[in-house]
């Protein structure tokens, strides 16, 4: 398998991908590793995902990333979680990081969390027809699930859980 042409594992099957020995997945180079799809990753099994070194899981682009289950993620300790680039964390999927606990989310470098959230996101408002493209900013989103709304004030006023309320109802 270690002297198989990229494009020659790129049409390995997800049975196939899944037979193959641990140590054999953690040998393959990054030209190698590069060429799978994300149905192909999402095939490793977790102990096959876990053999990854670190600089094979900080190679997996946002595509192959995507192809993660959460079974997968959950199987990952914290170091291995903490591996994958900040791309591959940002194409992630909500179901994906669902389960992590504090130790998985305190092992994740800055840029890691910063690939898992979004700030002063712009959001349209469709008024009378009018679409404008930005009538309100969610201070902090995180994955496209969670809105944070911050606050620097001595008390919540009914105005500010108005304001949460317009944004979960856009």
């Amino acid at each position: 398998v270690l002297s198989l042409q990229p494009t020659v594992l790129t049409n390995l099957g997800s049975s196939a991908l899944t037979a193959l020995n641990t140590s054999v997945v953690a040998a393959l180079n990054d030209a190698q590793l590069g060429s799978l799809g994300s149905q192909q990753i999402a095939a490793l099994t977790s102990s096959q995902l876990v053999a990854l070194t670190t600089s094979q899981a900080s190679l997996l682009t946002a595509s192959q990333a995507k192809g993660l289950s959460s079974t997968q993620t959950l199987a990952m300790e914290t170091e291995d979680l903490a591996k994958l680039s900040a791309s591959a964390m940002a194409a992630l999927t909500t179901t994906t990081v669902a389960g992590l606990d504090s130790s998985h989310l305190n092992s994740l470098s800055t840029a890691q969390v910063r690939a898992l959230v979004a700030t002063q996101v712009a959001v349209p408002v469709m008024y009378d027809g009018v679409r404008i493209e930005v009538g309100y900013r969610i201070d902090v989103l995180v994955q496209d699930v969670v809105v944070v709304e911050l606050k620097a004030v001595e008390a919540l006023l009914p105005i500010h859980t108005a304001q949460l309320l317009s944004y979960l109802k856009l």
